[in-house]
């Protein structure tokens, strides 16, 4: 049909021409005219043209944006999820009372003290006469389900022996005993993140996971895991109980075996002669090779590379991050550096320090940044690996301590003036920008400074020492606190505890938990504590002479108030921290 206005094609039912608005007569059409129609308005058909369309179109936009919104919440409820773990995880904590050991429970939220055992002192031991340390780190599994504890512990030697045990945490709750006995004569124990565990038996070391046990070596005394806990790395004595060797397994595997990684060591100090990064790939040795005074470095299946010979001495424990080592010659101590591939001495003539017991013995370094004397040109000398990048002259002293901030890019150190004693009111505090360019010479920042430490971004020190040991407490030049005579910083939180006072003339210290910004004080006379994070600090108080023995609370500081666990337990009550 056409519209006899506008002569264009419409619809048989419409009254009024969709496109010039004209109203036709159909009177005696028989055609039903439909819905009015107001002059100038659109037909619904046309109206809703293409509002499908638009609807899948917007579909196809919306579908992704709640996508989007998905993955969003999912993410940040998996970041809350770890904030939450990271904040809310507690030490695993067990103390002594009387006779018997307690664990602390700190799953529900609260202090809880559950009962391990009556028997944990063998008959006619008491406390006070013991080592307290029986286990290495933590005695629970990394989900915290498995305790290992000692039972019947009682005085060997110089050491101790125990029956060592192991139980689920939580069958604690339950009257019956659920606990399975590993070992007799157990004298040290560390627990794996799974759950096993290697003890030492009669100076045998085992490893024990399930059913399953292997005898890893015998005549040992220290040793170490790896930070993964799949490695460990330990001492065989010779007869003479002076010389010995050091092997490495890997028990993560049935198959694993021990490797010799050197013998004929003079073993001192555990850790003293040899270093490793976290998982044993590169294991250092100071006193191996044929000639029993080389350098050399290992991996875990014993390969050798031996890196120089004579060494007098070297950076013991940061020889990993800052290889440097010391040879002597004549009179005279050359300072060298080692790059992985080769040695590069750095100094002819360098000037020792007083103690020599410290390790490497005319240098303090740190991250790969070496300060010390050039007895050649008399001047202090900064050297970043083996390349020099500062000599300054009219600057001399004893190195004491050296911190490099990799964030500012500063390196930290002190130098003994004065007498040469050993008290700290004559220590100077410089400060050196390593990314500055030209002849810039080291900047002297505080005197009198003892305890130069990094905590996150910020640096603290104690400066302006008097004679009784205490000083003011700086952080980043900022007054802190007076009278402090210790602190320490957190790696969980970057924290800082702070002691002031001392107890010298029955004087009763104070501890603060400084968070950067904030001071808290905790209410109670503290004489020990385990310091995790500035919300999770387990300390030992009130401490009184119950006869011959010391007895105190134990109690747990959340960050805002003292939480008690116990009271009238043994003074020497110890922890281990789970981080």
């Amino acid at each position: 049909m056409y519209c006899n206005n506008c002569g264009k094609e419409i619809p048989d039912n419409v009254e009024f021409c969709p496109y010039c608005g004209q109203k036709r007569n159909l009177a005696g059409t028989g055609i039903n005219p439909g819905p009015k129609m107001v002059q100038g308005s659109v037909p619904l058909a046309e109206r809703t043209a293409g509002t499908g369309k638009k609807r899948k179109k917007f579909l196809w936009i919306l579908i992704p944006v709640c996508l989007a919104a998905i993955i969003l919440f999912v993410v940040l409820k998996m970041n809350s999820a770890r904030t939450v773990e990271k904040e809310t995880r507690f030490p695993a904590t067990l103390y002594a009372k009387g006779s018997s050991l307690m664990y602390v429970d700190f799953s529900s939220g609260k202090c809880q003290s559950r009962k391990v055992t009556d028997q944990y002192l063998a008959s006619g031991n008491s406390y006070d006469s013991l080592i307290d340390t029986c286990y290495d780190l933590t005695p629970v599994s990394a989900d915290g389900k498995i305790l290992y504890y000692p039972e019947n512990l009682e005085k060997q030697g110089y050491g101790v022996s125990f029956d060592l045990k192991m139980v689920k945490t939580s069958d604690l709750e339950r009257k019956e005993d659920h606990s399975v006995e590993i070992a007799s004569g157990v004298s040290m124990y560390s627990v794996l993140s799974d759950g096993a565990v290697v003890y030492r038996k009669n100076s045998t070391l085992y490893y024990k996971s399930g059913e399953k046990k292997i005898l890893i070596g015998n005549n040992t005394g220290s040793w170490r895991l790896s930070s993964d806990r799949k490695k460990v790395i330990w001492e065989e004595s010779d007869s003479d109980q002076e010389h010995g060797s050091l092997y490495c397994r890997d028990i993560s595997s049935s198959g694993g075996q021990s490797v010799l990684i050197a013998g004929n060591l003079y073993l001192t100090d555990a850790g003293q002669y040899y270093c490793t990064d976290d998982n044993f790939a590169n294991i250092y040795v100071n006193g191996c090779g044929s000639r029993n005074n080389s350098l050399c470095r290992f991996d875990s299946k014993g390969n050798q590379k031996e890196i120089d010979r004579d060494v007098y001495a070297w950076n013991g424990y940061d020889f990993i991050k800052s290889p440097y080592y010391e040879k002597k010659n004549g009179d005279r101590i050359e300072l060298y550096y080692y790059d992985g591939e080769k040695s590069t001495r750095i100094c002819k003539d360098i000037d020792v320090n007083l103690y020599p017991d410290e390790g490497i013995i005319g240098t303090r370094c740190d991250e790969g940044y070496c300060v010390f004397n050039d007895r050649t040109d008399s001047s202090l000398k900064i050297y970043h690996g083996n390349k020099q990048i500062c000599s300054a002259s009219g600057i001399g002293g004893d190195v004491r301590e050296a911190v490099f901030d990799k964030q500012k890019q500063i390196l930290y150190f002190t130098l003994l003036k004065g007498t040469g004693t050993e008290n700290y009111d004559s220590n100077i505090m410089y400060s050196f920008r390593t990314n500055s360019s030209g002849n810039e010479e080291p900047a002297e920042m505080a005197e009198d400074v003892n305890g130069i430490r990094l905590c996150g971004d910020d640096l603290y020190y104690i400066a302006d020492i008097v004679k009784n040991g205490m000083g003011t407490l700086f952080q980043n030049k900022k007054e802190i606190c007076r009278d402090v005579s210790f602190f320490k910083c957190s790696k969980q939180d970057n924290s800082v505890l702070v002691k002031e006072g001392t107890t010298a003339n029955g004087n009763i210290p104070t501890y603060i938990v400084y968070n950067g910004k904030d001071k808290k004080k905790i209410n109670a006379d503290i004489s020990n504590y385990s310091f995790i994070s500035g919300q999770c600090i387990l300390v030992f108080y009130d401490k009184v002479l119950n006869g011959s023995q010391e007895k105190g609370s134990l109690g747990f500081y959340n960050g805002t108030r003292l939480i008690p666990i116990a009271d009238n337990i043994m003074s020497f009550s110890y922890t281990r921290m789970t981080y």
